[in-house]
């Protein structure tokens, strides 16, 4: 469980570190957020044994899904990233 509460710790500081950039009435992600998101997620990942990349890339795609514009994503609240975590190990 504290590596679910790491890595989703990890993927909202990779979302707020990249929202601010966003441009507002977007329809979709644009590539270069979804690039930062899963380099500053996978920059910070320090647990040995686990893809930073495949878990990172998992979690966006969730994030996407659910908020399909990176200004909707700022709703993201810890708890629903520390659930949808655990479907990407």
């Amino acid at each position: 469980m504290k590596n679910i509460i790491s890595f989703a710790s990890i993927s909202v500081i990779g979302l707020l570190f990249i929202l601010p950039s966003c441009a507002s009435g977007t329809d979709s992600w644009p590539e270069v957020e979804k690039e930062a998101f899963l380099t500053e997620c996978v920059k910070n990942m320090n647990e040995p044994g686990i893809d930073a990349e495949d878990y990172y890339s998992c979690m966006l795609d969730k994030v996407i899904k659910e908020y399909p514009t990176p200004e909707k994503a700022i709703k993201i609240t810890m708890e629903w990233m520390i659930e949808e975590a655990q479907g990407c190990f």
